[in-house]
Protein backbone atom coordinates (compact mmCIF):
# COMPACT_ATOMS: atom_id res chain seq x y z
CA UNK A 1 0.00 0.00 0.00
CA UNK A 2 2.79 2.21 0.51
CA UNK A 3 4.09 1.96 -2.89
CA UNK A 4 0.75 3.17 -4.44
CA UNK A 5 1.07 6.39 -2.14
CA UNK A 6 4.43 6.81 -3.76
CA UNK A 7 3.56 6.93 -7.16
CA UNK A 8 0.44 8.91 -6.73
CA UNK A 9 2.46 11.74 -5.58
CA UNK A 10 5.50 11.00 -8.00
CA UNK A 11 2.56 12.03 -10.53
CA UNK A 12 1.47 15.07 -8.19
CA UNK A 13 4.86 16.62 -8.51
CA UNK A 14 5.53 15.99 -12.16
CA UNK A 15 2.28 17.49 -12.97
CA UNK A 16 3.16 20.61 -10.70
CA UNK A 17 6.52 20.69 -12.64
CA UNK A 18 4.39 20.78 -15.89
CA UNK A 19 2.39 23.52 -14.71
CA UNK A 20 5.14 25.98 -13.39
CA UNK A 21 6.88 25.14 -16.31
CA UNK A 22 4.18 26.64 -18.30
CA UNK A 23 3.67 29.67 -16.27
CA UNK A 24 7.53 30.60 -16.48
CA UNK A 25 7.31 30.54 -20.25
CA UNK A 26 4.27 32.26 -20.30
CA UNK A 27 5.09 34.99 -17.76
CA UNK A 28 8.29 35.36 -20.14
CA UNK A 29 6.36 35.67 -23.56
CA UNK A 30 4.31 38.08 -20.99
CA UNK A 31 7.63 39.94 -20.43
CA UNK A 32 8.69 40.19 -23.73
CA UNK A 33 5.62 42.02 -25.16
CA UNK A 34 5.23 44.58 -22.53
CA UNK A 35 9.03 45.32 -23.22
CA UNK A 36 8.00 45.96 -26.88
CA UNK A 37 5.18 47.88 -26.52
CA UNK A 38 7.09 50.20 -23.65
CA UNK A 39 9.37 50.88 -26.31
CA UNK A 40 6.68 51.40 -29.28
CA UNK A 41 4.56 53.84 -26.87
CA UNK A 42 7.83 56.09 -26.09
CA UNK A 43 8.75 56.25 -29.75
CA UNK A 44 5.04 56.96 -30.17
CA UNK A 45 5.00 59.92 -27.78
CA UNK A 46 8.45 61.24 -28.86
CA UNK A 47 7.74 61.28 -32.71
CA UNK A 48 4.05 63.13 -31.38
CA UNK A 49 5.65 65.51 -29.66
CA UNK A 50 8.94 66.54 -31.85
CA UNK A 51 6.41 66.93 -34.41
CA UNK A 52 4.20 69.42 -32.33
CA UNK A 53 7.24 71.52 -31.36
CA UNK A 54 8.65 71.29 -35.01
CA UNK A 55 5.14 72.90 -36.35
CA UNK A 56 5.18 75.18 -33.27
CA UNK A 57 8.59 76.09 -34.36
CA UNK A 58 7.41 76.60 -38.32
CA UNK A 59 4.43 78.57 -37.48
CA UNK A 60 6.02 81.09 -35.52
CA UNK A 61 8.92 81.60 -38.30
CA UNK A 62 6.46 82.25 -40.82
CA UNK A 63 4.67 84.68 -37.91
CA UNK A 64 7.77 86.69 -37.41
CA UNK A 65 8.73 86.85 -41.08
CA UNK A 66 12.14 84.39 -41.10
CA UNK A 67 13.57 86.62 -38.23
CA UNK A 68 15.26 84.22 -36.01
CA UNK A 69 15.87 86.16 -33.10
CA UNK A 70 11.85 87.13 -32.66
CA UNK A 71 11.07 83.13 -33.43
CA UNK A 72 13.64 82.18 -30.54
CA UNK A 73 12.50 84.80 -28.29
CA UNK A 74 8.99 83.20 -29.05
CA UNK A 75 10.19 79.54 -28.59
CA UNK A 76 12.24 80.03 -25.94
CA UNK A 77 15.37 79.07 -27.73
CA UNK A 78 19.06 80.22 -28.22
CA UNK A 79 20.09 81.33 -31.93
CA UNK A 80 23.36 82.39 -33.34
CA UNK A 81 24.39 82.96 -36.56
CA UNK A 82 21.32 81.52 -38.90
CA UNK A 83 20.71 78.43 -36.37
CA UNK A 84 18.04 78.06 -33.42
CA UNK A 85 18.13 75.77 -31.20
CA UNK A 86 15.83 74.84 -28.40
CA UNK A 87 16.86 72.04 -25.66
CA UNK A 88 13.71 70.08 -23.86
CA UNK A 89 14.18 67.62 -21.20
CA UNK A 90 12.57 64.11 -20.63
CA UNK A 91 8.93 65.57 -20.13
CA UNK A 92 9.51 67.96 -23.43
CA UNK A 93 9.65 70.59 -21.12
CA UNK A 94 11.88 73.76 -22.02
CA UNK A 95 15.26 73.67 -20.74
CA UNK A 96 18.26 76.26 -21.09
CA UNK A 97 21.48 73.43 -21.02
CA UNK A 98 22.69 71.31 -23.37
CA UNK A 99 23.53 68.47 -20.75
CA UNK A 100 20.18 67.93 -19.31
CA UNK A 101 18.50 68.13 -22.68
CA UNK A 102 17.10 64.75 -24.26
CA UNK A 103 15.70 66.43 -27.32
CA UNK A 104 16.84 69.34 -29.45
CA UNK A 105 15.06 71.07 -31.89
CA UNK A 106 16.84 73.60 -34.79
CA UNK A 107 16.13 75.42 -37.06
CA UNK A 108 18.81 76.46 -39.96
CA UNK A 109 17.87 79.17 -42.09
CA UNK A 110 18.87 79.92 -45.41
CA UNK A 111 18.08 82.56 -47.53
CA UNK A 112 16.99 81.34 -51.24
CA UNK A 113 16.44 85.20 -52.44
CA UNK A 114 16.18 89.13 -51.47
CA UNK A 115 12.55 87.78 -50.54
CA UNK A 116 12.29 84.09 -50.28
CA UNK A 117 14.05 81.78 -46.95
CA UNK A 118 13.88 78.50 -46.12
CA UNK A 119 14.39 76.91 -42.61
CA UNK A 120 15.01 73.25 -41.78
CA UNK A 121 13.34 72.30 -38.97
CA UNK A 122 14.87 69.03 -37.08
CA UNK A 123 14.15 67.90 -34.06
CA UNK A 124 16.52 64.60 -32.80
CA UNK A 125 17.66 62.80 -29.57
CA UNK A 126 20.42 64.26 -27.56
CA UNK A 127 22.28 60.98 -28.69
CA UNK A 128 21.70 62.12 -32.07
CA UNK A 129 18.83 59.97 -33.69
CA UNK A 130 16.62 62.04 -35.75
CA UNK A 131 13.22 61.75 -34.84
CA UNK A 132 11.49 64.25 -37.14
CA UNK A 133 12.44 66.48 -39.93
CA UNK A 134 10.05 69.50 -41.35
CA UNK A 135 10.96 72.24 -43.76
CA UNK A 136 9.14 75.36 -43.68
CA UNK A 137 9.89 78.61 -46.68
CA UNK A 138 8.80 82.01 -46.03
CA UNK A 139 8.46 84.88 -48.64
CA UNK A 140 8.38 88.32 -47.41
CA UNK A 141 6.13 90.81 -49.24
CA UNK A 142 7.45 93.58 -51.15
CA UNK A 143 6.84 97.14 -49.64
CA UNK A 144 7.05 100.22 -51.72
Amino acid sequence: MNKHNRSKSGLFLMELIIVILFFSVSAAICMRIFGTAKIKSDYSRDLSNSSVYAQSCAEAYKAYDADLENTAEAMEGKFDDNTLTVYYDFDWNITNSKESAKYILTLDKTKDSDIKTTGKITVKKANGDSLFKLTVKTAQQKTK
